[in-house]
């Protein structure tokens, strides 16, 4: 009964939301997060795999959160439908394939990751792969001081988000050029370093986000080469769902690894992809459990409320990184908050261990508690919103970047909350600065409805 009550309720935002959204980039992403957060909270309420229920205080506090993001996304305002063209000197084609710096400084992350990527491996024969992806955070075997840490996560791990971006427009606008090779190269050198499959799942959906605003993508010529516009057709898809494939397969055996497995072979990765299916479940469902607990162990008495500073860790490490700098110090929400987190080793039910994610909710909740699940999603679906909007007009790639990793941000709250994480932070900004000091390169062709003209744009 009450997964019925719910789905309506989804059903009644989707409905609001394409009555009062206009612009076919927003109604989309509506869509989707709204698809996305309905269906693992209704099915969470049949509590699949044998996982622990869900109190109705944790629920409720769940639908705010949803709610509160897509009124805050709404509460933006219409977005009119500007007729705008990227020119072919300012597309993805000239900006980044036909970039040699762009080449040069991939070669130079392949090198490092290639370095790092050596190590682990021999971390990896030295210690397990259990306790060796955990050395992955700090200095030791892998990483010789705390400084070759933070450079790596605050200069590669920003990187990688890119080259993301690059590889799935590149694989899905069918463009075959030495960077693509480049750039899968240093993604798989990056996966390698701490065996991690998180990368891999963040890449399939840049890939699926891409292919979902496809025809509003071709409409603006964003991705276009100096031979031909970006075409989605069959061969795309095709290609999508080879690439798919391929991840999943090393996605599974990853998971193989991780069992003990070190061979590659057919049915080693079978045995990866059945684990891999039962630890979706419990991914995608478990964190409503952990924060279920949390709020049942009362962490809030333990770590106290931090006011904006759990919520915004990911500039609260910055800054103690200043302080620490200077001589100063500085206690940060990250590692009290982080500390609690990894030391609580919550049963979510079937034997499931949990110590990390609990969704977004945890760290707004340890903010402001009730006002701040209310609060920090409203003005997150604000700013996604608003990112969306500055990408319409100024259609860049540097704009879709920051748009499609909001987006990304707003969709994987059901696991944790990114911009804990200074490395978000820092992505976000960067392309925030490099928008900027090259803005006056951008071209944007405007249709002029009435003369069917064409007029400068300047971003």
């Amino acid at each position: 009964m009450i997964a019925i009550i719910f789905l309506i309720l989804f059903l009644i935002q989707i409905l609001i939301s394409n009555r009062l959204i206009i612009d076919s980039f927003s109604r989309k992403i509506s869509f989707i997060y709204l698809l996305w957060w309905g269906t693992a909270i209704v099915i969470s309420t049949f509590d699949p795999a044998e996982l622990y229920s869900v109190s109705m205080k944790t629920y409720m506090l769940l639908l705010i959160n949803v709610w509160a993001f897509n009124w805050g996304f709404l509460c933006f305002g219409k977005i009119k439908k500007i007729r705008l063209k990227v020119t072919t000197d300012n597309s993805f084609y000239n900006l980044v394939i036909g970039n040699n710096k762009m080449i040069l400084l991939l070669m130079l992350a392949c090198i490092v990751t290639y370095y790092y990527a050596m190590k682990f491996a021999l971390v990896i024969e030295l210690y397990g792969a259990g306790e060796g992806r955990m050395m992955r955070f700090e200095a030791g075997e892998l990483f010789t001081s705390n400084l070759e840490v933070y450079l790596y996560d605050f200069l590669i791990k920003p990187f990688t988000q890119f080259v993301m971006l690059i590889v799935a427009c590149m694989l899905l606008s069918k463009i075959k050029r030495r960077i693509l090779l480049l750039s899968v190269l240093f993604l798989f050198l990056y996966a390698s370093v701490g065996n991690g499959r998180g990368g891999l799942i963040v890449f399939l959906f840049y890939c699926f986000i891409i292919y979902y605003l496809r025809r509003e993508l071709y409409y603006i010529n964003l991705l276009a080469s100096k031979r031909k516009k970006w075409n989605f057709g069959v061969v795309s898809f095709v290609c999508l769902f080879v690439g798919v494939g391929i991840i999943v397969v090393v996605i599974s055996y990853m998971t193989a690894q991780r069992m003990g497995f070190d061979t590659f072979s057919a049915e080693v990765v079978k045995i990866g992809f059945e684990e891999l299916k039962s630890q979706a479940v419990w991914y995608f469902l478990g964190p409503f459990r952990a924060l279920d607990y949390s709020f049942r162990a009362n962490y809030e008495s333990i770590t106290g409320f931090w006011y904006g500073r759990a919520t915004m860790g990911g500039i609260d490490n910055l800054l103690k990184l200043v302080i620490h700098y200077l001589g100063g110090s500085y206690t940060i929400a990250h590692d009290e908050i982080g500390h609690l987190l990894q030391n609580s080793k919550i049963s979510v039910g079937n034997g499931i261990i949990f110590n990390y994610a609990y969704t977004n909710i945890i760290f707004h909740y340890l903010d402001f508690g009730y006002v701040g699940v209310l609060l920090f999603p409203f003005l997150y679906g604000f700013i996604v919103r608003y990112s969306i909007y500055k990408f319409t007009q100024k259609p860049t790639l540097l704009t879709l970047g920051i748009m499609i990793y909001l987006v990304y941000i707003s969709m994987f709250n059901i696991f944790s909350w990114e911009f804990q994480k200074p490395s978000s932070i820092i992505y976000v900004l960067l392309l925030l600065f490099f928008q900027y000091v090259y803005s006056h390169k951008f071209v944007i062709l405007k249709l002029n409805g009435k003369k069917k003209g064409l007029c400068r744009h300047e971003c």
